[in-house]
Parts: C-alpha cells; sequence; structure tokens
C-alpha cells in the first residue's frame, strides 16, 4: 500500500471520528441548554422562598453553595 492511499484511508477513519464527535457535541449543547432552564427554574424556587431564606439553609447547610450558586445565575440571567 502507497503512503497515498495509506493518507487516504486514515483521512476517513478521521471523518468518521470528527462526524460522531460533532453529534455528541450538538447533543451536548442541547443538554447544556436543558440544564441551565431546570437551574434557573431552581433558581426561581429558592428565589420564592427568601422569607424563609435562613430556615431552609438551616434545615439543608449540604445545600447552601448550591442555593447560592441558583441565585447567582438567576440574577445573572435577568440583567
Amino acid at each position: 500500500m502507497t503512503i497515498k492511499e495509506l493518507a487516504a484511508q486514515l483521512q476517513v477513519e478521521i471523518d468518521d471520528k470528527m462526524d460522531a464527535f460533532n453529534v455528541m457535541g450538538k447533543e451536548a449543547k442541547k443538554l447544556s441548554q436543558k440544564i441551565e432552564k431546570i437551574h434557573l427554574q431552581m433558581g426561581k424556587i429558592i428565589k420564592e422562598l427568601e422569607p424563609v431564606d435562613s430556615l431552609i439553609r438551616a434545615q439543608h447547610p449540604d445545600k447552601v453553595q448550591l442555593f447560592d450558586a441558583l441565585l447567582q445565575q438567576l440574577k445573572e440571567n435577568n440583567g
């Protein structure tokens, strides 16, 4: 087999891998958008619970960092 033939064969394999990569990338983008939407919904729930913020933080200390991150994301998204 010549170098030219080997290069052509390799290019086909590269193209196949890149096609699979691109398909996964599109799916990852869709999932990322879906996750962001869900995070915003979660942030809205935490925002609604603001009057009892200290209570929920005391009851769920393991989620305090998550609450803060969701509220920050909500704040950034709403301008």
